[in-house]
Order: C-alpha cells, then structure tokens, then sequence
C-alpha cells in the first residue's frame, strides 16, 4: 500500500478574508435554511481571483487561454518550495534561484515561500514582499515549468503599474498561483502539486483548494 501526506496549501473563503487591494471581500449569503425550507444552501458572492488561487493567461493577455482551455493535466504535476522567509532584499535575482536549478529542471511548479501566507489576517499582509525580477523571470523561462506560486497577494510587487511578472509568466503559458498557505509543510523535497480550478467557462482565474501530496 502506498503511503502518503495530503497538505491543505489554501486559505478558507470567508467574508473576513483579506482581500487584493479596494476588492469587495465575498459574500456567503444564506438563502435556504433547514428551519425554513428543510435544507440549507448559500450564495456565494466573490471575484474570480479571491483567496488561494490560479490566474489563466486571460488575466493579463488580451488573446491569452482562459483556464478552461486547458487539459486537467495542466493542474497536476511535481512541485517544491524555495525558501526565501528570512530573504532581506526587495528582489530575488538570478543568482539566488540557480541553487535551486537542479529541482526546477524536474519539476512542473515552483513555489516560493516568504513567509507571508503566515499574516494573511492582518496589516503585515499588504507589507512589501520579496518578489522576482525580470532577469530572474526570464531565467525560469529555460524551465518546462507548468506554473509559478507564491504565498503573497500577487506575484508582482503591490506597486507595479505594468504587471511585468505576470506578463512574462502568462504569454509564455505559466500559470501563477497567488495566495498560497501553508508552505512550511513542505521543505526541501519533491511533491506533487495540485491546483484544480473551478470548471467555470471563459476562466480568467478560479479559486481553488490548493493540495501538496507528500509520498511517506
């Protein structure tokens, strides 16, 4: 029998959640209830890219695929997380990633942990985190990699005008996971990935419950 760990890496949908920058925080209206109607059932009110969730090339690319343009396989593969919680530049660069160059040429999805997801309640949420730059990007590209995560509000810097991580990640077909939680779970090893959207026509993004497979 095969034995393995299944890891939760989401954070819960609720209406308190921190939420990007002015967006609405969702709504979880309670429409039937087992007093009144015998059964219970709730509208859910939120933006496509709320919580833990995957962005489609869509988001920022005018003829970019949307989610459901793609197989389920797209969702599925080998992972692991570079630790970067105790990182003190504003940007990790090239040199800090070739460490990792082994990993990345067998895996589908890279993750980077900095440490964030842990204030994902709070002010220190919207703090300036460590993010990628271009050169360091352009370097993931050599990689047949599936998609980019991080555990912060979005892969570009909360100040960024042009998106330019997004960009470079999405026309190259390399979805971004944003919002990723807990993440030390799972340190220095291999695992797999799963980050299955909703099956929503014309998907921009979907919320998903982000899962790590760890093999015991």
């Amino acid at each position: 029998m095969f034995k393995y760990e299944i890891i939760d890496l989401s954070h819960q949908i609720d209406e308190n959640m921190t939420v990007y920058m002015d967006s609405e925080k969702p709504k979880l209206e309670e429409v039937h209830t087992m007093k009144e109607h015998g059964f219970r059932e709730r509208k859910l009110t939120f933006f496509s890219h709320i919580g833990t969730h995957v962005d489609a090339p869509a988001h920022m690319i005018e003829e970019g695929n949307f989610l459901d343009d793609y197989e389920i396989d797209k969702f599925i593969g080998s992972a692991f997380i570079a630790d970067f919680k105790n990182f003190k530049l504003e940007y990790i660069d090239i040199e800090d990633l070739t460490v990792y160059e082994d990993k990345l040429k067998i895996s589908d999805f890279f993750i980077i942990n900095t440490g964030f997801y842990k204030d994902f309640y709070n002010d220190k949420y919207y703090l300036e985190f460590p993010t990628l730059t271009k050169e360091a990007a352009n370097y993931l590209l050599k990689f047949n990699l599936k998609g980019i995560g991080i555990d912060t509000l979005s892969i570009d810097k909360l100040s960024s005008k042009d998106y330019y991580l997004h960009n470079i990640f999405l026309k190259n077909e390399i979805l971004i996971i944003e919002n990723l939680n807990n993440l030390d779970s799972l340190k220095n090893e291999m695992f797999t990935l799963n980050i299955s959207p909703l099956k929503l026509k014309k998907a921009d993004g979907s919320p998903i419950r982000a899962i790590g497979i760890k093999n015991l």
